[in-house]
């Protein structure tokens, strides 16, 4: 049974309002060597992005997580190892889109085991986890055996020995079995073991991917490869998963002999979550078959169903959606709105769409809190709308009263947003002093309002009325923030 734990689960929404916590992903895969010893390979995956990042000597910028990986037995340590794992340096946050991934292997003797992993920020005390599962080591000296498979990020051949070399390859591992539109590719690793007793020089090794728990290959997901006997074969193989639907799947494992009978089998789950559009016309909206007293929306009355239905725009996939939502709450319409929300949380969350409307009404709530005025919803100012759009900011600096010679202000930093863009900031001002409806005054999100002259904008009521056109810096005042954008 391969083991899978995340502190911070993959699937939470962009917009979540929970803290922003250490993402953890661990797994592990059973195989043997050549003289046949047992031995486990683990996996861990670190989003470098949820880690904080240590300024160091001439601007250059690190992060770290340690970890401890232990396997006891009877209560007894057998094998541990306690390492770090460090990030190379940054020169600056644009490099924040990517995963620390690191491999470890561990032999072990057949029989049952404890296995406990820790690990923490090395540069934050309160990010840290620890989690413990039974493990079974199985013996695979005897009979055709079928090793667990390993998912892989990318796999090529090398001659370099490092963590991620094996039999010649070079292979990075998948960690976590969630793949959604931006991964179109299903690639594995697995080994099969004693095929030298078989009565036949050759076998059959087949492989594809079935909706879970049916045994049934999709379409063309089937792969197969004829093996010569013996005591260990390797088999590298891939699948285009871009055109199936959202889902849980298995990747199943066969060896055959050469009367197609079954010798041995091994299944891979893994899960896809490809966002299908939602409806953009009354008719579509017309056509669901749908009993909405018996889903999700059933308890929602027609206020908050125009309520929720308008807090969708800054999450709509383009304009032609956007205007469509804008049309669809121009007049107030119970049943085609819910109609909507249902569409809209079936297409956007399609594993598990109650959850998903749940999760951003209460983003919403907390947008509506936080930055509603008496005319405007939460969602309908430009920081509200930020919040919902791009999710909870990294880092806010909130200037209202500290900044002499400033309008309020405050920026906001993402240290990655939905495009892959890295170290973006967003900046908001109350021209009038004494309201909470902040407006965007620059971002240099792709997109977005961007203003060269953003400072002179802050600063425009200390400064001269004739300053230079060109000019992008206002004039430095005591006490003054500016020189410290």
């Amino acid at each position: 049974m391969n083991y899978l734990k995340s502190i911070s689960f993959l699937l939470a929404f962009l917009f979540s309002i929970e803290a922003f916590a250490l993402e953890f992903f661990f797994s592990h895969s059973q195989f043997m060597t050549p003289d046949k010893q047992h031995y486990v390979e683990t996996y861990v995956s670190v989003p470098i992005a949820s880690l904080t990042i240590r300024d160091g000597e001439d601007n250059k910028r690190s992060a770290a997580v340690d970890i401890t990986i232990t396997f006891s037995k009877d209560g007894e340590v057998v094998k541990f190892d306690k390492y770090r794992l460090n990030s190379p340096e940054l020169t600056d946050t644009s490099s924040l889109n990517f995963n620390l991934l690191d491999v470890k292997r561990f032999p072990l003797d057949v029989g049952d085991y404890e296995l406990e992993v820790s690990y923490a920020d090395t540069n934050e005390a309160e990010a840290y986890g620890k989690f413990t599962e039974n493990l079974h080591i199985a013996d695979f000296r005897e009979g055709v055996v079928l090793s667990e498979v390993t998912l892989l990020e990318s796999m090529k051949t090398s001659q370099e020995e490092n963590q991620f070399s094996k039999n010649g390859l070079e292979l990075i591992p998948y960690v976590f079995p969630y793949y959604d539109e931006a991964f179109s590719t299903l690639r594995f690793y697995f080994e099969t073991y004693n095929t030298d007793f078989l009565k036949d020089s050759v076998h059959l090794v087949t492989y594809y991917v079935s909706k879970s728990g049916r045994e049934q290959a999709i379409g063309q997901k089937k792969g197969f490869k004829k093996q010569k006997g013996q005591s260990i074969n390797m088999i590298l193989g891939e699948f285009d998963v871009s055109d199936l639907n959202s889902g849980n799947y298995d990747l199943v494992i066969e060896v055959r002999d050469t009367d197609n009978e079954l010798i041995a089998q091994s299944m891979k789950f893994f899960q896809l979550n490809i966002k299908k559009e939602a409806a953009s016309s009354l008719e579509e909206l017309e056509k669901q078959e749908v009993d909405l007293n018996r889903s999700f929306l059933a308890g929602l009355d027609a206020e908050k169903a125009l309520y929720y239905c308008k807090a969708l725009e800054p999450i709509a996939a383009d304009d032609r959606q956007a205007q469509f939502i804008r049309n669809l709450t121009n007049k107030p319409n119970e049943e085609v709105q819910k109609r909507y929300l249902y569409n809209f949380w079936t297409a956007t969350a399609p594993q598990d769409p109650e959850k998903g409307f749940l999760d951003y009404m209460k983003v919403v709530d907390h947008v509506e809190e936080a930055y509603s005025t008496s005319i405007k919803h939460g969602f309908e100012t430009d920081r509200g709308w930020t919040y919902l759009k791009y999710g909870r900011p990294n880092q806010v600096q909130a200037y209202a009263n500290f900044d002499p010679g400033a309008l309020p202000y405050e920026i906001w930093q993402y240290y990655v947003i939905q495009n892959g863009q890295t170290n973006v900031q967003f900046v908001f001002y109350s021209p009038q002093y004494s309201t909470n409806d902040y407006e965007l005054l620059h971002s240099d999100a792709r997109g977005e309002i961007n203003d060269p002259r953003w400072k002179m904008r802050l600063y425009d009521k200390t400064n001269d009325d004739h300053f230079d056109l060109d000019q992008t810096e206002p004039t430095k005042r005591q006490g003054s923030r500016v020189g410290d954008f």
